[in-house]
Parts: C-alpha cells; sequence; structure tokens
C-alpha cells in the first residue's frame, strides 16, 4: 500500500507519462526492496511493516532523488498514520483493552500533539499513552535487541554450590536477558549434579528480576518433569500454553529462545525442588518461581514477589526504538490468572527462606 502511495504522489506532483527510463528506475527500486525483504521474516506485523517501509524510504535517492517525493514519504511513515498502527496495536493487545477509554486517549493525544513531525513525536505520544493507563508492566527504550545484548556477561549473576554436602544451590540475579544467562544455568545445573548424590534443588530467585521470556525457565529446563510449565491469558480470552520442547521456550505456538545443546539429562531428577522469592523477585522470575508450582515435590518459601505477574510482549517501532506492554496474564495450574503477586506455600522473612527451605527438605528426603 505504502508502495502505491509513494508513486501516486510522484504523478500528482509532475503529471507526466512514465518514460523507459522511469520504468528502468522502478524495475530497479523494487528489486532493491524485494531483496532487501526476501530473507526478513517477522511474526510482528509492526515490525514487518516499519522494516519494509524504512527500506522503501533509504531506497528512494537511487529511485527519485527529489526532496518532495521523499518528504511525502517520510509524512507517511513517521507522521499520523504510522502512529495510528501504534496505537491500534496497543489497543488490540493491552490486557486491560476491554475496561480503558480509548477515546478519551485520543482526545489526549491529538491535544498534546496535533501534528506529528517524525519518529520523535510518534515516540512521545506512546509514552504519554503508558503514562495515562499507567502500566507498571511496561517500559520505552532505544532498541530491544541492545537491551538483549547489552548484558553479555553473567558470571557474577548465577552462582552455584553445594550446600551440607548435598544440596545443590543456585542462587539467579539481575536480569537473564539473552541466551547466554539460558547457558549459564544450564551448565550450573549439570555441574552441580556432577559432583554429588544430591537430596534436593534450591533455587534462589530472591534478587532476579526477570528478563527475556523464557530465559530462565530453559536453563532450568532439566530440573521440570513436564513439558508444560505455566499458562497465560490474553484479552481476548485465549489460553497459551508454555512449554519447553527441544530445548526450545515456547508461548502459545510463539517460540521466544532457544539454545543449541546435545541432548542433557541429570541424574538427580525428581528430587524436592525449593524455590526462593522475595518481593524483589520479579516478571519472568515470578513466572519461573509459579512454573514449580506445576511440578511435583516442590515449594515456594519467602515474601509475596513484586507483582508484575503479566507477560509483556516486546514490538521493536524503528531501528532507534521500541516498547513493551503486558498482553497475557500468568496463569496458576488451574488456569486461574494470577492479578497479584505470586504467594509463597510458605511465608517467611526473606533472609529466613533459606534456613526454612534446608529445613524442609531434611524433613522430606
Amino acid at each position: 500500500m505504502l508502495l502505491v502511495s509513494l508513486f501516486a504522489c510522484q504523478n500528482k506532483e509532475n503529471n507526466k507519462a512514465k518514460t523507459l527510463a522511469q520504468i528502468e528506475k522502478y524495475n530497479y527500486f523494487s528489486n532493491k526492496v524485494y531483496q532487501a525483504m526476501k530473507n526478513y521474516k517477522s511474526d510482528d506485523k509492526l515490525a514487518f511493516e516499519t522494516k519494509l517501509a524504512q527500506i522503501m524510504i533509504d531506497s528512494i535517492p537511487d529511485f527519485c532523488p527529489n526532496e518532495k517525493l521523499l518528504t511525502r514519504a517520510e509524512y507517511l511513515l513517521y507522521q499520523g498514520n504510522f502512529y495510528k498502527r501504534i496505537f491500534n496495536t496497543i489497543k488490540e493487545e493491552y490486557i486491560y483493552t476491554n475496561e480503558t477509554n480509548w477515546d478519551e486517549i485520543k482526545l489526549l493525544i491529538n491535544d498534546s500533539i496535533p501534528v506529528f513531525r517524525g519518529n520523535e513525536d510518534n515516540k512521545r505520544a506512546t509514552r504519554l499513552v503508558l503514562d495515562y493507563l499507567n502500566v507498571k508492566h511496561s517500559f520505552i527504550a532505544n532498541d530491544s535487541n541492545e537491551i538483549f545484548r547489552r548484558h553479555d556477561t553473567v558470571s557474577s549473576d548465577v552462582e552455584a554450590k553445594l550446600l551440607e554436602g548435598d544440596i545443590a544451590y543456585l542462587r539467579l540475579g539481575n536480569h537473564a536477558l539473552n541466551s547466554l544467562y539460558t547457558i549459564a544455568i544450564r551448565e550450573a545445573i549439570l555441574k552441580l549434579d556432577r559432583e554429588a548424590k544430591l537430596s534436593a534443588w534450591i533455587i534462589d530467585l530472591r534478587d532476579c528480576h526477570g528478563g527475556k521470556s523464557g530465559a530462565i525457565a530453559l536453563g532450568l529446563a532439566p530440573l521440570y518433569t513436564d513439558s508444560i510449565i505455566g499458562y497465560s491469558l490474553n484479552n481476548k480470552g485465549e489460553y497459551l500454553s508454555e512449554r519447553i520442547v527441544n530445548d526450545a521456550y515456547f508461548c502459545g505456538e510463539f517460540k521466544q529462545i532457544e539454545i543449541s545443546r546435545k541432548k542433557e539429562t541429570i541424574q538427580n531428577k525428581n528430587k524436592p525442588i525449593a524455590v526462593l522469592v522475595s518481593e524483589r523477585t520479579a516478571s519472568m522470575a515470578e513466572c519461573t518461581a509459579l512454573s514449580f508450582k506445576f511440578q511435583e515435590g516442590s515449594r515456594i518459601f519467602g515474601q509475596e514477589t513484586a507483582n508484575y505477574t503479566t507477560l509483556m510482549r516486546i514490538f521493536d517501532v524503528s531501528s532507534n526504538w521500541a516498547f513493551g506492554i503486558p498482553t497475557a496474564f500468568m496463569c496458576d495450574k488451574n488456569k486461574k490468572p494470577l492479578k497479584g503477586a505470586v504467594i509463597p506455600d510458605v511465608a517467611c522473612p526473606s533472609e529466613e527462606a533459606l534456613d526454612r527451605a534446608i529445613q524442609w527438605i531434611r524433613e522430606v528426603s
């Protein structure tokens, strides 16, 4: 549609019939766009349309170095029409969409930004929408890929050791932002598994703030006894299963993260698992804690978590910014949506959680 609009603008500008040279330029332009897009795959319609439009903008100077035409193209990409796509995406995906006064938000944006002049206006408008919604679990950032790349070391965030000679202790901290964190968890589990005949596992999430969807759970995959480790519920009333299959983490049919590993099994499987949580345990760390409620022989110790118990979807809007909004509720094993914190099985001050977990382990093993 954008391609047609661009050439409609050109014809309106000069009102001349295409010459052979123009047709050649048109073919060159079309082929350049096709070559750039043929290997680009995305399940995100907004990201796909943005990528296509940006390639077209970048190619225009080669096709027709006309300043007015370039301005028209940028207008189509950046100004009001493009913002409407962002707005409609938020409206369609936001978990509380049915309880939100979207007409009031439109008036707010129209009053604040009467004319959209560029990408910064789109970003500002999106921030105004999120501020109006008062969304706790959301963000705007320069680049989602940069977010997940910046955490390139995990040596201080994954700690593994034996307690009392036969309890495997795994402390996960900070944010699990990419597969490096996932692999670090997996290697820590395998190392502990080789060191001793274990009585139990302790997963310490008290200082874990979440991260990329599935990055923690996929690392812990050898400890799960079932491929389904959770459910979520979106605003359309659809339940999505969270599964780990062949070293990949799926939410519904969408693969969120995967790692390339040889088939890995542990000898200390089906042991009691204690999960430690606190008021600092947030987002995907809460989802991970909840996943162990799906497993027999597991128990959660500590304080109520941070109450970021929604699944956040990230939308790349352009090459220099992205936003995330909550699109589904985490659910318990009975598919009841959580609209609050994860409640531990054994409530205690977070600094006492480890001792209480060891006490329980000695009682059951």
